[in-house]
């Protein structure tokens, strides 16, 4: 039996849910005893202690979100910004605003890191995440582009030549004629008194001598429908292929010694209903696939056949997922927040400026820096009007395009308007300011007290330190003559503040908030800001002082 304490001295035992669940926060210290140690996720074991019964620890589960099975107890870890259902939920998100980018899926460089170095498992977690927002989140989703092909699967007509006597033939046409009067050697002598020498047809075969014949068989041309079609095919090796993805990671999955609990759920949902899928009566006609019909009209037109040939094409680029192979499975093996709000707010951010009237002309890899030529390092969408978003863009005093003259920086998102970057930092762990360590303004901290006497979450997560760090983005960092008009951090909380550089001025350091299923609104304005109204006329959202 597996027990959890916090509070001070670890001496309280942790609170445990309506439905049973051990109840634990991200980024907390606890005391865990058991008789045997558990298993847990990489690297949250911080100190293990004297036991002289068991096994006796200190964990720290970091930015894990979600449901772990610890010794038989289902523990729930949650952030105070984002729960399980929160994280998946973003995640989803995450690959529907891919799926509405123009990230070229035809081009041998769509993905834009290296592949090279992947393996099986990273790429059965590529293929998940896509199926599970394909199936349960795209409109339409792939089950019901299959509920449309089962509705009405692909026919067509096959022409086939059949022998058969004359009396079972159901027609006669001018081909019929042509091959019984060109092949005598299928004809029958008739008696004299036989029924069919009065025929017109044995009239016709009548030899010299006066002696009558008939056909002992025809050859008959047939015209029948059949659902066997390499279109058909097609869909059931789509369905094949995406079933056996699914139960191949259930098996890794089942190899790893702590699983989130929801992501088997819903590998395993997947699966059972790929399998339902592919229990379609029509597909028992239906052989394998021999060659990819490219050119079919059916796959590239056709409703259910279109979509699903869309899925196809994702999964065999590795997926409509430009996020790295290692990011990746970290998202999805050690449940990170943090990461996943860097990737979330970058897509967020490419969906606001597409909000405000500027089209996505196209997604491409960026690679180079110091240490490869050839090592891709990010992700670059470019807009209408020259404008670049950039995640992960690395500054180093050896890149003469985007550099920093001191070491080497990487602000997760980058906005290049003309010759102006604007730099955002995503800052998902909220650490509440211990009120005798912060310098902040009075009204600061006098909002942090009031929240405090009422029992709230503080509107004011960001710390000074945090703000310095903008400083030293601003000062460091610049492209071909192009400078950093501002830099701000963005994270999920309530408060925004704008730091000018000048007085009245639109250049600075600042802080954004953006919340996950809050809305958008102030980073919205921030970017018309920049965007839309002229940089020199935009005042401050708010003014302070460090």
């Amino acid at each position: 039996m597996i027990r959890l304490r916090t509070g001070t001295g670890y001496a309280e035992d942790v609170p445990t849910g309506a439905d049973g669940r051990i109840l634990l926060w991200c980024w907390q210290d606890y005391l865990v005893e058991s008789p045997e140690q558990p298993a847990l996720p990489v690297s949250c074991v911080t100190q293990e202690l004297p036991s002289e019964d068991g096994w006796r620890a200190l964990v720290n589960f970091g930015d894990y979100v979600g449901l772990l099975d610890l010794a038989g107890s289902i523990c729930e870890i949650r952030s105070h910004k984002l729960d399980s259902k929160g994280f998946d939920d973003l995640l989803l998100e995450i690959s529907a605003r891919i799926a509405n980018l123009p990230f070229d899926v035809n081009s041998p460089t769509f993905v834009p890191f290296s592949r090279d170095v992947t393996d099986e498992r990273d790429r059965l977690y590529q293929a998940f995440v896509y199926l599970r927002w394909a199936m349960w989140s795209s409109s339409p989703s792939l089950f019901e582009s299959w509920a449309t092909i089962s509705a009405d699967p692909h026919r067509v007509l096959v022409r086939e030549e059949r022998r058969e006597t004359p009396w079972d033939a159901r027609g006669v046409t001018p081909r019929t004629l042509e091959r019984i009067a060109s092949h005598p050697e299928n004809w029958v002598e008739l008696d004299s008194d036989s029924l069919l020498s009065s025929t017109a047809l044995a009239r016709a075969l009548t030899d010299d001598a006066g002696r009558a014949h008939f056909p002992r068989e025809v050859v008959e041309v047939i015209a029948e429908p059949t659902l066997d079609t390499p279109e058909n095919r097609f869909a059931r090796h789509f369905l094949s292929t995406a079933h056996e993805l699914v139960e191949r990671l259930l098996v890794v999955l089942g190899q790893q010694s702590a699983v989130d609990l929801d992501l088997t759920a819903d590998a395993d949902k997947l699966a059972q209903e790929l399998r339902a899928m592919q229990q379609a009566p029509f597909l028992r006609e239906v052989g394998d696939l021999r060659s990819f019909p490219a050119q079919s009209q059916v796959l590239q037109k056709r409703t259910g056949y279109r979509e699903l040939l869309l899925h196809f094409h994702a999964l065999s680029l590795a997926s409509r997922y430009p996020i790295s192979a290692a990011d990746l499975t970290r998202i999805i093996e050690t449940k990170s927040a943090s990461l996943l709000y860097e990737y979330w707010c970058f897509f967020e951010m490419a969906e606001q400026i597409r909000r405000l009237g500027l089209r996505p002309l196209h997604g491409v890899p960026v690679g180079g820096d110091e240490m490869s030529a050839t090592l891709n390092e990010g992700i670059k969408l470019v807009f209408e009007d020259g404008v670049e978003l950039h995640y992960n863009r690395s500054f180093s005093r050896a890149n003469t395009q985007w550099r920093s003259y001191s070491v080497t920086l990487r602000p997760d998102i980058v906005l290049k308007v003309g010759d102006t970057l604007h730099l955002f930092d995503a800052k998902f762990r909220i650490d509440r300011w211990a009120v005798e360590d912060f310098d902040a303004d009075a009204a600061a901290k006098e909002a942090v007290e009031n929240d405090d006497r009422a029992g709230r979450a503080s509107a004011i997560w960001w710390k000074n330190a945090d703000i310095h760090k903008m400083h030293a983005y601003r000062d460091a960092l610049g492209r071909d003559g192009a400078h950093v008009a501002t830099v701000r951090m963005l994270y999920p909380g309530t408060q925004e503040v704008f730091y000018p550089a000048e007085p009245g001025g639109g250049e600075g350091v600042g802080a954004v908030p953006l919340t996950p299923r809050c809305g958008a609104d102030e980073l919205r304005a921030v970017l018309h800001g920049v965007l839309i109204a002229k940089p020199e006329r935009v005042a401050p959202r708010a003014a302070g002082r460090l």
